[in-house]
C-alpha cells in the first residue's frame, strides 16, 4: 500500500479485508459489509415490508371509498336517467299523434274486442272462471265464501208488476234477484235459485226523492227471500190562519184552499195519519171555534171549523176578527201499501237494495 506525503492510503491502491473504510471510523472493509449484510438481512426486510403493508392499507382505504363514490354517482345516474327516461315515455303516450300513442291504442282496441269476446263467449276458459267465481262467491279471511245481492226497484205502475228492478236498459243491473213481487203490505225480493246458506246483512234504503218525502224502508230476510216494508213519518199540520177581509192567509202556507160557507171553514193540507187529533187556539177571544158537527168534518187531507160567536151562533158571514192557530193530526210513523208508491206521484223514485249472504 502507498502512503501518501499525508500519511492516508493512496486511492489507487487496491482494498483489502483490512484496509480502513474511513481514516475516521477506523472500521475496516470487512466489517462494513457484514454490517451492511446484517442490515440487510434483519432490519431491512422489517421496514420494507411494514412499508409495504401501509403502501397497501391506504391503497385499498382509498379504493374503497372511490368505490363506495363512484357507486353513488352511478345511483344518481341511473336514477336521472330513468327519470328522463318515464319522462319522455309519458310523453310519447300521452300525444295522440306519436307513433307509440297509435300502438297502444292499436293494441288496446284489438285487446278490449277479444277480451269481450272471450266474456261473453260461454264456452271460453275466462268467461268459465268467471262464472265460477260469481257462483262461488268471494272468499273471506274467516274461511268462508259470500255472494251478494244488489238491484234498483222502481214502482211502474200496477201493469209493469208495481215494483220491479230497473233493467240493463236503463243502465242498471240486478244481481242475483229471481223476482219481485208487490202486495199492499211488503215488496217480496226472491233469491232461492242461488241456494244461500246463510244471511249476513240485507238493506234497502230510499233515494233522494223518496227520502226527501219521509219514506223509510224495513227488511225481514231469510235465506231465500227479503221482504221490505215502507212507512212514513206523518208529521201534524200546524199554521196560524186568518182572514184579511178578502182572503184567507196560512201563515207558513201549511193549509190551502181555504173557503168559508154557512159559518164554516175548510181548510185543506197535506196527507196525514188518519188519528185525526185537533187543536184550535182563538186569537182575539172574538169567536169559538170547534170542529164542524157535519158527518165527515176531517180526512187525511182536510178539516172543516164551525165558528160560533158567544151566543153559541154560527156566523155567517167571515170578517177580520177570524184568527187561530190550528194543528191537524200527530206526528207518527204509520206503514204504507208499497203499491201506492209510485213513479207517477214521486217521479223516478227508487229504492235501493244490497245484501251480502253466506254459501
Amino acid at each position: 500500500m502507498t502512503i501518501t506525503p499525508l500519511g492516508l492510503p493512496n486511492r489507487l491502491d487496491p482494498i483489502s479485508n483490512i484496509t480502513g473504510f474511513t481514516y475516521r471510523t477506523g472500521s475496516t472493509y470487512q466489517e462494513i459489509l457484514m454490517r451492511l449484510s446484517e442490515y440487510m438481512q434483519t432490519t431491512l426486510p422489517d421496514e420494507f415490508n411494514g412499508a409495504l403493508g401501509k403502501f397497501f392499507n391506504d391503497f385499498n382505504t382509498v379504493a374503497e371509498g372511490w368505490d363506495t363514490g363512484w357507486a353513488a354517482f352511478m345511483a344518481n345516474v341511473e336514477a336521472e336517467l330513468q327519470a328522463l327516461n318515464d319522462s319522455a315515455v309519458a310523453g310519447l303516450i300521452n300525444t295522440p299523434a306519436s307513433a307509440i300513442r297509435a300502438a297502444l291504442d292499436a293494441l288496446y282496441s284489438v285487446n278490449a274486442a277479444a277480451i269481450k269476446g272471450l266474456i261473453l263467449d260461454p264456452d271460453s276458459d275466462v268467461r268459465k272462471a268467471l262464472d265460477a267465481l260469481y257462483t262461488d262467491g268471494l272468499a273471506s279471511n274467516d274461511g268462508n265464501r259470500y255472494a251478494f245481492i244488489a238491484g234498483v226497484l222502481r214502482n211502474d205502475g200496477a201493469e209493469n208488476g208495481y215494483w220491479q228492478p230497473l233493467p240493463e236498459s236503463s243502465g242498471h243491473r240486478p244481481v242475483n234477484i229471481d223476482s219481485v213481487v208487490t202486495d199492499s203490505g211488503k215488496i217480496r225480493v226472491n233469491y232461492s235459485s242461488m241456494g244461500f246458506g246463510k244471511t249476513i246483512t240485507f238493506v234497502a234504503v230510499p233515494d233522494e226523492t223518496l227520502g226527501r218525502a219521509g219514506f223509510t224502508m224495513g227488511c225481514s230476510v231469510t235465506a231465500d227471500r227479503a221482504d221490505i216494508k215502507m212507512s212514513r213519518v206523518m208529521p201534524a199540520v200546524a199554521d196560524y190562519v186568518s182572514y184579511d177581509g178578502s182572503a184567507w192567509t196560512s201563515d207558513f202556507g201549511e193549509y190551502s184552499n181555504i173557503w168559508f160557507s154557512g159559518g164554516k171553514i175548510h181548510l185543506e193540507h197535506k196527507p196525514i195519519d188518519t188519528g185525526h187529533a185537533v187543536s184550535i187556539t182563538p186569537r182575539g177571544g172574538q169567536y169559538q171555534y170547534s170542529v164542524s158537527p157535519d158527518a165527515s168534518p176531517t180526512g187525511s187531507t182536510y178539516i172543516e171549523i164551525g165558528v160560533r160567536d158567544h151566543t153559541g151562533a154560527y156566523v155567517t158571514t167571515p170578517n177580520t176578527n177570524m184568527r187561530f192557530y190550528l194543528t191537524h193530526g200527530i206526528t207518527k210513523s204509520v206503514g204504507l201499501d208499497p203499491t201506492t208508491i209510485n213513479t207517477t206521484t214521486y217521479p223516478l223514485g227508487n229504492i235501493w237494495i244490497f245484501g251480502i249472504m253466506g254459501l
